[in-house]
């Protein structure tokens, strides 16, 4: 379909994508050799899911911000992201989110102004204080089972 863009398994990077107001859907290889989301990538657009390939380790500042259609994005559970910057969904109707284990750091107002979240679920090595302003939303800690 039109409205679909497809990333080659070669890209190891995403700039700013022009014109990308247009896709409502962002499909990569299954093979895909991503690494970085950059800064303002889909900035803006009008995505409305996306599942983050296994090799990205860094999303940069702003990447997902104000895309006023993006509902869900997922990520895989052996997943090897790092690093989200700061405001890297802000202003996203984003429902949940389930932030991989794998991620370490993540930017300051990671999640603000995102009106429709209700579940966060992170790792016990992220510091949460960033989330006590966000009201109404059930933030998940899961604990390690040691038996």
């Amino acid at each position: 379909s039109r409205h679909i863009l497809n990333i080659s398994k070669y890209c190891v990077d995403i700039g700013a994508v022009l014109s990308v107001k247009i896709f409502k859907k962002i499909t990569f290889s299954s093979k895909s050799k991503l690494r970085i989301i950059d800064d303002f990538a889909f900035y803006d657009s009008t995505i409305e899911s996306i599942s983050i390939p296994l090799n990205v380790t860094h999303i940069g500042k702003n990447a997902f911000a104000n895309c006023s259609q993006l509902k869900k994005i997922s990520f895989l559970s052996n997943s090897n992201l790092q690093i989200i910057d700061e405001y890297a969904f802000y202003f996203s109707p984003i429902e949940s989110i389930s932030l991989p284990f794998s991620v370490t750091q993540i930017g300051l107002f990671l999640l603000r102004y995102c009106s429709e979240l209700k579940i966060i679920e992170v790792n016990s090595f992220i510091d949460i204080n960033q989330f006590q302003s966000m009201n109404e939303i059930i933030l998940m800690i899961p604990i390690e089972n040691n038996s």
